[in-house]
């Protein structure tokens, strides 16, 4: 959390039962929600361990005395702040006010922030378990490619990730996998970086992006960059002369690989809303890699409306299908009623 320059005030909580506060040191950021009875939205980051029983007292607990003020404020007619940054050490508690706009900011920055080092870290854990020199015997593969959401990704009421087949050719001469047979966090971050500074580029005469675009602003209306506030994945990280590694002899492991990171984004990015826009013929592979629940098949072969636990997902053709845009559209539009 990056702490803000401001001055802080002491605040004081009283506990239902003890805790021992000497060992509770740390920060958070809260935020209100409106409602008549203000509800907090919180978040703690401790700089010591303690056992997950005392964490969880203590966060009830600063949830609850936040909450309280923010009524005893309201009854007395004072000002209301929106949330706040709030240090903790050995008992003693500092709190600084935030307007709402401001606390709502900082909340989403923090998120933001947290959501990406947790992914690049995942991503990081996995493709180090991979044999590069084995893999990249064929020299017909493209580099990895890793999603990353925009900043907008977290800052609006619907999270959307719309995934792809795979990419062409991807970081053929900077993929650290691909070129020197070995990863490091950097090269995760460079890799990541790179899918993002490319997504936020104009579509021009992809269908895939043009339809990515479009998924963006109608769903992400409220977000703070609607044109990139969707996440792009894709079901497959690497491309086998720049098409479908199917035929590769190293598919097994792009296979698993692949599902391996895609299964990481779901459980990290948390959307609300996903489109595959793989067609019918790779639905095998979505139901190998994900436990899911089928909604309703609305049109064989074109259109599946299937659940990743509360995840609404929607399978159609590729955008560039002749037979693909009434279903497209009508995914966005049950998207719309879903989310």
């Amino acid at each position: 959390m990056e702490k803000l320059d401001f001055n802080y005030e002491r605040f004081n909580m009283e506990f239902d039962k003890p805790i021992n506060t000497d060992l509770i040191n740390g920060e958070a950021l809260f935020c209100y929600w409106n409602d008549s009875y203000p509800a907090i939205h919180l978040r703690i980051q401790l700089k010591d361990k303690i056992s997950d029983e005392i964490e969880s007292k203590y966060r009830k607990e600063l949830s609850c005395s936040l909450g309280y003020e923010a009524e005893n404020r309201q009854k007395a007619g004072k000002q209301f702040f929106g949330g706040g940054f709030v240090t903790f050490e050995k008992g003693i508690v500092k709190i600084k006010w935030l307007a709402k706009d401001v606390a709502s900011k900082a909340m989403d920055d923090d998120l933001y922030k947290s959501m990406v080092y947790e992914l690049e870290n995942k991503y990081y854990e996995i493709l180090k378990k991979y044999d590069f020199n084995m893999l990249y015997e064929d020299t017909n593969l493209s580099g990895i490619f890793l999603a990353k959401p925009d900043r907008s990704y977290v800052s609006g009421n619907c999270k959307v990730m719309v995934v792809g087949q795979e990419t062409k050719k991807w970081r053929n001469d900077n993929c650290d996998a691909k070129n020197v047979k070995k990863v490091n966090i950097d090269s995760v971050r460079s890799s990541m970086n790179a899918s993002l500074e490319f997504n936020k580029k104009p579509p021009k005469r992809s269908k895939f992006r043009q339809f990515y675009k479009k998924v963006s602003k109608s769903l992400c209306k409220d977000n703070l960059d609607p044109n990139n506030s969707a996440v792009w994945a894709n079901q497959f990280c690497i491309s086998y002369k720049s098409g479908n590694p199917v035929k590769s002899n190293v598919f097994e492991t792009i296979k698993e690989l692949s599902s391996e990171l895609l299964k990481a984004q779901l459980e990290i990015l948390n959307p609300d809303v996903v489109f595959f826009t793989t067609g019918s013929g790779r639905d095998k592979y979505i139901k190998d890699v994900f436990d899911y629940e089928t909604i309703k098949v609305i049109e064989p072969l074109r259109f599946w409306h299937f659940k990743i636990g509360d995840i609404n997902c929607f399978r159609t053709n590729h955008p560039r299908s002749t037979y693909s845009h009434p279903y497209l559209q009508r995914a966005i539009e049950l998207a719309k009623e879903t989310s």
